[in-house]
């Protein structure tokens, strides 16, 4: 008889009988039921063209916040940066560089919404932590204000 390895689910925090990624509940909530792997194609900032590509990215999202933001899109299975003129489906929250508890802010702000919605029982936009390349989380939240794939018409309080 194989023993059946659990995994700690990147979304959902809950075991799950997968042996890396995502568990079930947590692809339909987050990607309806698409598999979506939770390794980003990037490295993190530690070359030029990488610093370019993120750079270029921020300038095309207006989510309001001091954290720098990134939009994102699934595509092969992967979380990937939009590129010009593409609609985002996710905001990417890497590390930030100005903290000093820096590394923990994925992982707090994440942990925080899955409290919100699993204790509290508080509607909550599906969430969940991803991986760069050397194995450094960032938190990513999927758009409620995208419905199929157009951008819905919100107030905003900031915005008065």
């Amino acid at each position: 008889m194989t023993e059946e390895r659990m995994h700690i689910c990147p979304s959902l925090l809950t075991e799950c009988k997968v042996e890396e990624g995502y568990s079930k509940k947590a692809l339909k909530m987050l990607f309806d039921g698409q598999i979506v792997s939770d390794k980003l194609p990037y490295a993190r900032f530690d070359d030029n063209e990488t610093i370019d590509i993120f750079t270029d990215n921020s300038k095309r999202i207006s989510v309001s916040g001091v954290q720098i933001k990134y939009s994102v899109v699934t595509d092969g299975g992967i979380l990937r940066l939009t590129k010009p003129n593409e609609q985002g489906e996710f905001i990417l929250k890497p590390v930030p560089n100005n903290l000093r508890y820096k590394d923990f802010c994925p992982a707090n702000e994440h942990l925080t919404m899955q409290i919100a919605s699993q204790v509290y029982g508080i509607p909550t936009a599906p969430n969940g932590l991803c991986f760069f390349k050397d194995g450094s989380s960032a938190y990513f939240v999927r758009r409620f204000d995208i419905l199929n794939g157009n951008k819905l018409l919100k107030e905003d309080f900031a915005s008065y």
